[in-house]
């Protein structure tokens, strides 16, 4: 199992994926783990975005939650 949790940056309002980048993806799994994907100073979220797919597919858990998760974050992704 694995936790994970989404924070994006707008400047004005609630985030918009279409223009505003994921800027820190944290995941946290049940053996122990924890990992945080930062973006860049370029602020491309599209590093972070791949570099956590990998992580997911090589720790491959059987359970991703998080608080929020399927009304925030994966819409959002």
């Amino acid at each position: 199992m694995a936790t994970i949790r989404l924070t994006c940056y707008g400047r004005e309002g609630s985030p918009k994926p279409e223009r505003n980048p994921t800027i820190l993806i944290s995941v946290a799994t049940n053996q122990g783990g924890e990992k945080c994907f930062v973006v860049d100073e370029n602020k491309d979220d599209r590093q972070i975005l791949q570099a956590f797919v990998d992580y997911i597919k090589r720790f491959n858990p059987d359970v991703l939650v998080g608080y929020g998760v399927n009304e925030l974050d994966w819409p959002y992704l």
